[in-house]
């Protein structure tokens, strides 16, 4: 599965943090009802939307604004989904006071709403003929409206962005970009990640849900975890005078999940 979280306003709520969400969507569904069930059951806060990619083919936009949430589901004319960091479900939800809030607030995103006409005007341009080279090019306009312009708020091509990534779910094919504002103009990396699933991946089946970081319970009931340059890939970027060392949030990440499955006394 895909997961993209694009960074958004918080609230004072009581909630499950994003990142918590994000963890838990990734390791423990392996499919797309999974995925949309585990995010009904989270306590819900701040302003945000998720996009979810499986490689049968399904995809959804689940949109949370503040304790409300919606789906957008792909139209069966277009078979696409457009999300560009504006609402188009979850407000809908809202009820009272919240309701008239949230409804001007989305009347009042001028940016996000360009964005979105801009990129499903593209989409539908180019429908049937949609590549990883094609979704790059989408990442780089830098038209608003009709005129191409320098990279605004207005534009695909976010002023601001940091990061710019295309998926591709049923090649687990990943082209990103990050670093310089805007990072969808910057040199670009392109990864093919299927060699690392290969032992576990069956054609036609998910694999199991299961976080990769917690390891095999040993005899004396502790749990261990080796790790392996070829399987945890993100260690050779994350290196030491040319050692890869493990980043203290995996670290931290390890023994939060060591520690849901078993006693807390049991990681080492």
């Amino acid at each position: 599965n895909m997961v993209n979280v694009p960074v958004a306003p918080m609230d004072a709520r009581d909630h499950d943090p994003l990142t918590f969400q994000n963890r838990e969507v990734l390791s423990r569904s392996s499919s797309m009802s999974a995925a949309l069930d585990l995010l009904t059951r989270t306590r819900r806060g701040g302003n945000w939307n998720l996009m979810l990619a499986h490689r049968s083919g399904q995809a959804r936009v689940w949109e949370q604004a503040r304790s409300y949430s919606g789906q957008c589901m792909p139209d069966p004319a277009g078979d696409f989904l457009v999300s560009t960091n504006h609402f188009v479900a979850a407000h809908a939800a809202a009820t009272g006071t919240d309701a008239i809030v949230l409804e001007m607030l989305q009347e009042m995103q001028e940016d996000s709403i360009c964005r979105h006409r801009r990129l499903g005007r593209l989409l539908a341009e180019h429908h049937g003929r949609i590549d990883v080279d094609r979704a790059v090019e989408f990442l780089r306009d830098c038209h608003d409206g009709e005129r191409m312009t320098p990279p605004s708020m207005r534009t695909i091509c976010r002023v601001d962005n940091v990061l710019s990534m295309v998926y591709e779910p049923a090649a687990l094919l990943l082209d990103l970009a990050a670093g310089r504002e805007p990072a969808a103009l910057q040199p670009r990396r392109r990864l093919c990640l299927r060699e690392h699933f290969m032992d576990r991946i069956e054609v036609g089946h998910s694999p199991p849900a299961r976080f990769p970081m917690q390891g095999e319970p040993d005899e004396d009931g502790r749990r261990r975890r080796t790790f392996d340059l070829r399987e945890d890939v993100y260690l050779r970027e994350h290196l030491v005078n040319g050692v890869p060392v493990l980043p203290g949030s995996a670290a931290i990440e390890w023994l939060a999940e060591v520690a849901s499955v078993g006693r807390i006394d049991a990681v080492t």
